[in-house]
């Protein structure tokens, strides 16, 4: 419990805009040769106790919420302005310290941090879309398929008003999270039966 406390709140400090630890790292520290089922009773545990809380796969202490420095806050909405102004033709990360005035050491941890609360949506390696893009994405493609059966990139390209190349990183990533099933140079809805 101490060691468990003492460790998260380290990692805390040292890392003030990352969510926590990574559960896998935290138990190989605490408990290193506990077996799997013992390991989760004992986070079980210390949830219960608010000590801890775990978020999937990442742990932090009960009362840990990210807290943005002015500065931090200031980048924060730079960020978010500028993902929202170009909603379907975003930055690539590399584009922004340049575009924002910013060294990589500043932007970097509130990117990161904007990508870990879901205001950032990852679809790949280097591309992010504003959530509300992601939503608005999501909506589209949907109502597109249950009223025409399918789309295709360029109908949904059309429908974004973006190029193909954001559109199709949209598309592969709905493929991923399983709304979209590609079948040919379609996608249909992942749950239905064609």
């Amino acid at each position: 419990e101490g060691k468990a406390k003492i460790l998260l709140d380290d990692f805390h400090k040292k890392h003030p805009l990352r969510n926590g630890m990574s559960k896998e790292e935290l138990k190989t520290k605490i408990m290193p040769n506990a077996k799997q089922k013992i390991s989760d009773e004992i986070f079980d545990h210390l949830c219960s106790k608010n000590i801890i809380r775990i978020n999937g796969q990442v742990v932090s202490l009960w009362d840990f919420k990210i807290k943005f420095t002015d500065d931090q806050e200031k980048i924060k909405k730079l960020i978010i302005d500028l993902f929202e102004k170009n909603r379907y033709n975003p930055p690539r990360y590399a584009e922004l310290t340049e575009m924002l005035k910013l060294q990589e050491k500043s932007l970097s941890p509130v990117f990161n941090a904007l990508v870990s609360s879901g205001d950032l949506v990852k679809v790949d390696q280097d591309t992010a879309f504003s959530k509300a893009a992601i939503e608005t994405a999501t909506s589209l493609v949907l109502n597109y398929i249950k009223e025409n059966k399918s789309i295709q990139l360029g109908e949904f390209r059309d429908l974004l008003g973006t190029s193909r190349k954001y559109a199709m990183a949209i598309l592969d990533y709905f493929d991923q999270i399983k709304i979209t099933k590609r079948v040919e140079d379609k996608r249909i809805l992942y749950n239905s039966k064609i």
